[in-house]
């Protein structure tokens, strides 16, 4: 990573410790399973300390409820089956959780995992390019043009296709996990507006995306507003765009907050969260990129060709292990 190495290897380390989950309420949209073991359930819940995804499977777990809210329209209902056969969730869960420690979703150097420690992600070097994708360029933060988390969705849906074809809805369940991992990715402003942990002030990547789990239950999406048209790529093109307008706006609540509480911010090294948390204005930003990621993976199951037109039955054969 040459210069920028140092500040995504902080940005990580603060992540992983800021972003012990708190999912209570995601098991009503995502109901457990009575056959995972007790770690598999420790993070699919939220328990683990070290699990990073407490946004990621809050954000599944919302845009399935508005979708369970429409099951008349075409093609719903056979989604919701095939969602609810045995397995299927629990390896959406899995495929959600991978998308941050496999070396394919990260850029490291092997896979990693909640265990890894400190020191193992040090040496593996995770880079994280993939979950960044700027709509105007077409590139991370790293200046390259792939992988981004807009081809990483694309790869993910041609993989779900490829796996519905000879009937392993076990591969395609968490594929869907891994898609729509990415595409929470876009709905968030500071992967859309390539701002990292490498970024001044430092920590602010993650000390925001660690308080949006302490407010996410605040800002809760009833419905969509209106049945989605036309396909995943124009999503996730259009939710791109608006998630990266919304950051100056955001960043600016911040910059605000900070004076407003005396707080000096211009050239400022190190993020300090006392300066910005609680403010009125910057909550009702964040809450807003909330509301909005909600409502856009919503329209993500809708729009994405997942489930069989035909042969549901198929999805009985689901095994518990990811492939």
């Amino acid at each position: 990573m040459k210069n920028g190495f140092c500040g995504i290897c902080l940005f990580f380390l603060l992540f992983f410790v800021m972003t012990a989950c708190g999912n209570e309420g995601i098991e009503s949209a995502i109901p457990p399973s009575a056959e995972l073991s007790s770690a598999q359930q420790a993070w699919e819940t939220g328990v683990l300390p070290d699990s990073p995804n407490g946004t990621h499977q809050w954000l599944f777990a919302r845009g399935l409820e508005i979708l369970r809210r429409h099951a008349d329209l075409p093609g719903v209902r056979a989604k919701l089956a095939w969602l609810d056969a045995p397995g299927c969730l629990s390896q959406v869960r899995q495929g959600l959780f991978d998308a941050d420690f496999l070396s394919k979703y990260t850029g490291a150097r092997w896979d990693l995992s909640p265990t890894s420690g400190i020191f193992g992600f040090l040496m593996a070097v995770p880079t994280y390019a993939a979950h960044f994708y700027d709509p105007d360029s077409g590139k991370t933060y790293t200046g390259k043009v792939s992988p981004t988390a807009d081809e990483m969705i694309r790869e993910r849906l041609d993989a779900i296709r490829t796996a519905m074809s000879p009937g392993e809805p076990s591969v395609a369940c968490h594929e869907l996990g891994v898609a729509s991992h990415f595409m929470g990715d876009i709905a968030q402003p500071m992967h859309a507006a390539l701002f990292t942990g490498k970024n001044r002030p430092i920590y602010l990547h993650g000390n925001i995306e660690g308080y949006a789990m302490d407010i996410q239950d605040r800002y809760l999406a009833e419905d969509w507003d209106g049945t989605p048209s036309g396909d995943v790529e124009s999503l996730v093109l259009e939710t791109a765009v608006r998630s990266k307008q919304r950051w100056p706006d955001t960043f600016a609540a911040i910059r605000d907050a900070y004076q407003s509480r005396g707080c000096w911010f211009s050239w400022r090294l190190r993020d300090n969260p006392d300066c910005w948390q609680g403010d009125a204005a910057l909550d009702g930003w964040i809450g807003e990129s909330i509301l909005d990621a909600q409502v856009t993976l919503a329209r993500f199951l809708y729009l994405v060709d997942f489930a069989p037109t035909q042969d549901l039955d198929t999805t009985q054969h689901l095994v518990e292990q990811a492939p």
